[in-house]
């Protein structure tokens, strides 16, 4: 689920949908969600769907760790690739804002933490652009990815998070927002590197 401060829009550039804030949402705002509602395929059940529907699910669903395909049933499904992304996850299930978000501004995502198969290439216009999205990065990345990740949940304690609630593991994302758990580990959760389907 994302964040309901937040409206499907049409980009301009020929990418299509993406997301944006509908108001400022602080640095540490849990801003989507992996909730009931979404739905979750085998990667085996994909050979099942007709070509028109299996075209969906891989323009707009992703992988989680253990390599099932999630499709979001809400505007989270439309969320773009950025090489500087807004929000970037905490555990499998759940992204948080790593910076400040401005009313208007776009809210992007790291295809890398979405368990590419292939390499995709990338136009998100960042400065840090990558150009490829690879299915897997360097651990510097990744250990820099996760002091971000903890920057942003330290930060994010003294926050309302509406979504926390509805989070498909309410309970571990509750703990680790309070700090009764430490931030999980991108190599403990199993997420392996993936970039870029812009």
């Amino acid at each position: 689920m994302i964040h309901p401060q937040t409206e499907l829009f049409v980009r301009g550039d020929g990418v299509g949908a993406g997301v944006r804030a509908t108001e400022p949402l602080p640095r540490g705002t849990v801003l989507w969600v992996r909730d009931v509602l979404d739905v979750v395929m085998a990667a085996e059940a994909l050979d099942d769907l007709p070509p028109s529907l299996r075209a969906q699910v891989d323009r707009l669903g992703y992988r989680d760790a253990s390599g099932r395909w999630i499709l979001c049933w809400d505007a989270g499904k439309h969320v773009n690739h950025s090489c500087d992304p807004v929000m970037r996850g905490v555990g499998h299930d759940a992204m948080i804002a790593v910076r400040d978000v401005a009313t208007g501004e776009e809210i992007t995502c790291d295809y890398a933490e979405c368990n590419l198969e292939q390499p995709l290439r990338c136009a998100c216009g960042a400065a840090t652009c990558r150009g490829v999205i690879e299915p897997t990065t360097e651990g510097a990345v990744w250990k820099r990815w996760q002091v971000e990740v903890e920057g942003a949940v330290q930060a994010g304690r003294a926050l309302a998070q509406p979504l926390a609630e509805v989070a498909i593991e309410a309970e571990q994302l509750v703990a680790v927002l309070s700090g009764e758990h430490p931030v999980p580990r991108l190599a403990e959760v199993g997420i392996r590197p993936n970039l870029d389907r812009t």
